[in-house]
C-alpha cells in the first residue's frame, strides 16, 4: 500500500506548483462524492486523461505533517470511471479505519496517482453536506464552486471541459 506521504507530496506539488509556471502535476480527473441507496457516503471519480490509483482526504486547515485522515489506493489504477464507499472496498483499499466526521470541520478530499503523472480536481465538504445528498446525486466543484448533479449528468458531462472545443 502507497504510503500517505507519496499522496500527500503529489498533494503538495499540486498546491505549490499552481504558484509557479512550469510546475504542476496534470489535472485529468473529476473527483467527487455520492451516497448510495444504503445510505453511505462514497467517493466517485471520473478521469478524463491519464489515470488515477489513489484519492487523499484531509482537513482543509490541517497541519501539513499530520494531513491526511484517510487515503485510498487501487492496484493499477483506473482510466474511466470509479466509485467506492468512503470504507473502502476490496478494489479501493483504505490506509486506516474510515474516522467519524467532525461536523465543525471542512474537508477536502482528491483522486491523485502515485507516480505524479496525474489529479484529480478537489471536493470539499463537511459532514452537513453528505446528509443534503440523495442517492443518485454527485457533489464535485467546478472552477471551485459546488455542484450537485445527478450520477449519471456526472458520468456524461464532468470530463466536458477537458475535451477539445469544437472550432
Amino acid at each position: 500500500m502507497r504510503s500517505v506521504g507519496r499522496l500527500l507530496a503529489t498533494g503538495t506539488v499540486v498546491l505549490a506548483c499552481s504558484q509557479l509556471t512550469g510546475c504542476t502535476v496534470p489535472i485529468g480527473a473529476v473527483t467527487g462524492l455520492f451516497v448510495a441507496t444504503d445510505g453511505s457516503p462514497g467517493i466517485v471519480v471520473a478521469v478524463c486523461t491519464g489515470r488515477i490509483d489513489g484519492a487523499v482526504l484531509f482537513e482543509d486547515d490541517a497541519d501539513p505533517e499530520t494531513l491526511a485522515i484517510a487515503e485510498w489506493d487501487h492496484d493499477g489504477g483506473v482510466t474511466d470511471f470509479a466509485t467506492w464507499p468512503l470504507a473502502g472496498d476490496t478494489d479501493w483499499k483504505i490506509d486506516r479505519p474510515f474516522p467519524a466526521l467532525d461536523p465543525t470541520r471542512r474537508y477536502s478530499l482528491y483522486a491523485a496517482t502515485q507516480d505524479d503523472t496525474n489529479s484529480g480536481t478537489y471536493v470539499t465538504f463537511n459532514a452537513a453536506d453528505l446528509t443534503t445528498l440523495q442517492p443518485g446525486q454527485v457533489r464535485y466543484e467546478l472552477a471551485g464552486t459546488p455542484q450537485t448533479t445527478s450520477e449519471a449528468d456526472f458520468r456524461s458531462h464532468a470530463c466536458d471541459s477537458f475535451r477539445p472545443r469544437p472550432t
